[in-house]
């Protein structure tokens, strides 16, 4: 028998429960603390595990700043069309990396 996937949600259609007020607020105050104690306890535990990890030999051994350096002529300026831009030039650098 094969399964089905379930149906995709629907516009208007609440995909989590709805929380009390009270409950938000702490979620907001919280969430700061609990990512970075994720940060620390985790996301670093999985890079220090898998250090032969190509990307974490890339992190550790490359240095983006002259691609940075090249680039910058081309990042869009603050005043120009359109909305300002919500990424570094070495954010974009490093993930281009990772995407190639």
């Amino acid at each position: 028998m094969i399964r089905r996937i379930p149906p995709t949600l629907r516009a208007g259609t609440p995909d989590l429960p709805a929380m009390p007020p009270w409950m938000q607020v702490w979620i907001i105050i919280f969430l700061g603390p609990i990512l970075t104690w994720a940060e620390n306890r985790i996301y670093r535990v999985m890079l220090t595990q898998s250090a032969d990890h190509p990307l974490v030999q890339i992190g550790l051994h490359y240095d983006p700043s002259a691609v940075v350096a090249a680039c910058t002529g081309f990042h869009a300026t603050a005043d120009g069309p359109g909305a300002p831009a919500t990424f570094t030039i070495e954010q974009l650098v490093r993930a281009e990396i990772v995407r190639a």
